[in-house]
């Protein structure tokens, strides 16, 4: 196994001994040999690929892989020295801090045998790697401690790093048992890589960026820009470059290539902020390592407005809009952030974001109670809100009507009901454009007080669209729809 990261280390070679037992041949896997390969059931001195004790406990540095592993020979005391060595697989060109770690089994107390581990850059020279105090208990563990060992500087850079076991029985019963042999280090790479899959996401003033980092790197650098990018490259070591926020308008931040430096350092993503809706941005993330530099693809974003979108059937195939109840938590039938985005119910909406009607427009049947939004936004005419006679609903926040959308306000009366509750629409400020209208249905009864009404409960509001009073039937005495307000500072236009 070769190229895994690890926390800055790379893992250059690791082997679990492979799945199969191994008892006649002088080389066990890809690189293992013995002299000492079992030929004489009890040789003192063989070496076996075992299935026997497999490797269990251990998850740290390395993580024990269960299976076969490599064992020295005889379960009955005996006399003689086995040997296994590792040539052709560990090559640390272009790597420093050599670090290696395995799982290990003494038998019990009773193996005395001496174990010793060396390591050789040409296969004559052998230099010896300590292993600290060996438990011999029966049970799985790692090496030093859960630790890795450390190889000197002269490991470094060898296109044959060789690695030997020697087990030196001195009338002994028992085995040691070896599995997970793993050598990482640190490579010394000088060329920067060039970060793949960078992507931006369309937020509200915002855009969350995204990629994933090459194998060889110092740091990157996001820069973002309303131009397109030139060929220009970074220089020096990045010290002239500051990102001092993510902030599109921190004037701290370094100026470069038309655009602005928003993030340095070593990860894989940043939120970039004060972006203006509606302005398609443009990005680019430079490498550096030492002082080289390469810089990714163009790619660019346009933050929008994140907003809640009326959908009643809660399908996008037949388009937003429709007829439905607008409860607060039992249904989910509004979309966010955009009109194609998850569904959601409206208790979800707590920031708040506006409401928007649009699409294929609709009879919306409110409850009462207050729905919170800045704006209510009605693209589509022809929407209608019903809300029941006996109750009270509150549109907490200002009704938008589109170039010449009309929308009308529906309490449920009943003709000729003599009714004592009136159905009541709290609203704040309505505005348009062209000739956006409203209209009040009205249904008169035979009860004195008003059916149906609008209050403008906010302080300082007003209607500034014409406003039509329909009746719908009903005869009586009873007054028909009307328009109050109860705030401070309300007003008709």
């Amino acid at each position: 196994m070769v190229g895994v990261n690890v926390m800055g280390q790379t893992t250059i070679y690791s082997t679990n001994f492979g799945t199969t037992a191994v008892t006649s041949s002088s080389t066990f896997v890809a690189g293992w040999t013995s002299p000492n390969y079992q030929t004489v059931g009890t040789n003192p001195t063989n070496m076996t690929i075992s299935t026997s004790s497999s490797s269990s406990t251990y998850s740290t540095p390395i993580t024990a892989s269960g299976g076969v592993n490599l064992a020295d020979g005889s379960s009955s005391p005996a006399i003689g020295t086995a040997t296994a060595t590792l040539a052709g697989q560990v090559n640390t060109t272009g790597y420093t801090t050599i670090e290696l770690a395995f799982g290990y089994r003494a038998s019990s107390a009773s193996y005395t045998a001496t174990v010793t581990l060396d390591w050789s850059p040409d296969g004559s020279t052998w230099n010896s790697i300590s292993l600290g105090t060996l438990t011999r208990d029966g049970s799985w563990r790692s090496i030093n401690g859960s630790n890795w060992l450390s190889l000197p500087s002269g490991a470094e850079n060898q296109s044959n790093l060789r690695f030997r076991f020697t087990f030196g029985r001195t009338s002994t019963s028992g085995n040691f048992r070896i599995d997970d042999f793993t050598v990482r280090g640190v490579s010394q790479c000088s060329t920067p890589e060039t970060v793949t899959s960078p992507s931006a996401s369309n937020g509200s003033s915002q855009s969350l960026i995204t990629w994933t980092n090459g194998a060889c790197y110092d740091q990157m650098m996001l820069v973002a820009s309303t131009s397109n990018f030139t060929s220009t490259l970074p220089s020096g070591d990045g010290t002239a470059y500051t990102a001092n926020s993510a902030s599109f308008t921190d004037t701290n931040n370094t100026a470069f290539d038309g655009g602005v430096v928003l993030y340095k350092g070593t990860g894989s993503s940043a939120t970039v902020t004060s972006l203006t809706n509606g302005t398609t941005y443009n990005f680019k993330i430079y490498t550096r390592k030492g002082t080289s530099w390469v810089a990714s693809t163009s790619f660019s974003a346009t933050p929008a407005l994140a907003e809640y979108f009326w959908d009643a059937d809660a399908n996008t195939t037949s388009g937003t809009g429709g007829t439905g109840t607008w409860d607060v938590s039992t249904t989910s039938n509004w979309r966010t952030p955009s009109s194609t985005g998850a569904l959601t119910t409206w208790s979800t909406n707590t920031s708040p974001l506006a409401a928007v009607f649009e699409g294929n427009a609709g009879v919306v049947s409110i409850p009462s109670g207050t729905f919170t939004a800045p704006n209510f936004k009605f693209n589509t005419t022809g929407y209608t809100l019903a809300t029941s006679s006996t109750i009270t609903t509150v549109l907490s926040g200002s009704i938008n009507l589109g170039n010449n959308v009309g929308l009308t306000f529906s309490p449920t009366v009943s003709p000729n009901v003599n009714t004592t509750t009136s159905g009541t629409v709290s609203v704040g400020s309505i505005s348009g454009s062209g000739t956006a209208n409203i209209i009040i249905n009205s249904a008169q009864g035979t009860a004195v007080n008003v059916a149906q009404r609008l209050n403008l409960a906010i302080a300082n509001s007003s209607i500034s669209v014409p406003i039509n009073i329909v009746s719908v039937g009903g005869t009586g005495t009873g007054t028909v729809a009307g328009i109050v307000g109860t705030a401070v500072g309300t007003s008709l236009s």
